[in-house]
């Protein structure tokens, strides 16, 4: 079942779930980590030929497509169950040309399979691995030479495939060194991204860490509650050192953390200096006053025992 919703991409249909995460950001706030497209239009130039490969429901492409004027968007994901979705948003929305495939992006050709879940409440994060011709639900593996074959180059390179970004670069190795095109990828807390960030030093880029909040202030429908108090997510930027020099923070009031990262262990230090879990109470509050209150919880204090006694 899927549901048609006004958001800052235009009107979209979404899966109609209660639990899923993106849905649920898609209908509360109409966008999904916006900030993140307003700091990377600041990278891209007129006329670019952009490939959003983990595309889920088409939001990052359309996002920044209606900011820059690109030449072509192609759209691959690997979800069956999403690839009507993401068709009518682009074919409601793009304004401009576009492909849409269905295919897992990795090192090697052949069938890829889902990866079991231990939820159902995002399914933006659903991994794949290699499969048998044998094994059901399989969907196809393509490398990024092979896609390049079918629909031409891209200038830019935006990855969301939950841990394979580091595959998916090398099948397209000679493409990525002699072209260097501008490469967004996703970084979590895994040890994917460290090996993500070797194949970019390997590629003789000079990568840059980029962590932004999925809550924007101004948000399309200028909602203040939040799902989470304090949630960032985190890219890694690489690009030739003439387009990393017009990366603009100012592209968006929200407090965001980009820095250079020269080292395995700048990466470490930076995704454990970004911000993932926080407490309700604590939106709003000052630097002075979330040091405070994070001293406390290192040291184990809480406020309704702090300075309390049985007559109160």
């Amino acid at each position: 079942m899927t549901q048609s919703i006004r958001t800052i991409y235009g009107d979209i249909q979404i899966p109609e779930s209660e639990d899923d995460l993106l849905s649920r950001f898609l209908r509360r706030y109409g966008e999904w980590a916006y900030v993140e497209t307003q700091l990377l239009a600041t990278v891209l130039e007129d006329g670019d030929r952009v490939w959003d490969v983990g595309a889920f429901l088409g939001t990052f492409g359309l996002g920044l497509v209606s900011q820059v004027p690109v030449r072509f968007l192609l759209a691959a994901e690997a979800q069956a169950s999403l690839m009507p979705l993401l068709r009518n948003n682009l074919e409601a929305n793009a304004p401009c040309p576009f492909a849409v495939v269905q295919a897992a992006v990795t090192d090697k050709a052949g069938p890829m399979r889902p990866v079991t879940q231990p939820d159902n409440v995002n399914f933006g994060a659903t991994c794949f691995e290699p499969a048998s011709p044998d094994d059901q639900d399989c969907v196809p593996g393509l490398t990024l030479q092979a896609l390049r074959d079918a629909n031409g180059d891209y200038d830019v390179l935006k990855l969301d495939i939950e841990g394979l970004e580091r595959q998916a670069l090398r099948g397209d190795i000679r493409y990525l060194r002699d072209r260097k095109p501008v490469i967004w990828a996703e970084c979590n807390e895994a040890i994917s991204s460290l090996e993500l960030f070797n194949m970019l030093l390997w590629l003789k880029y000079q990568p840059v860490y980029v962590a932004f909040p999925v809550f924007r202030k101004d948000n399309f429908r200028g909602c203040d509650s939040r799902i989470f108090p304090f949630a960032y997510e985190a890219a890694l930027l690489a690009a030739p050192p003439e387009r990393l020099e017009r990366l603009n923070p100012k592209a968006t009031p929200e407090e965001c953390i980009i820095r250079p990262v020269e080292s395995a262990f700048a990466l470490r230090k930076a995704l454990w200096e970004t911000p993932r879990w926080g407490q309700s109470e604590w939106v709003g509050k000052s630097k002075a006053e979330l040091i405070a209150c994070m001293g406390r919880l290192v040291k184990g204090q809480q406020l309704k025992t702090f300075l309390n006694t049985k007559s109160e």
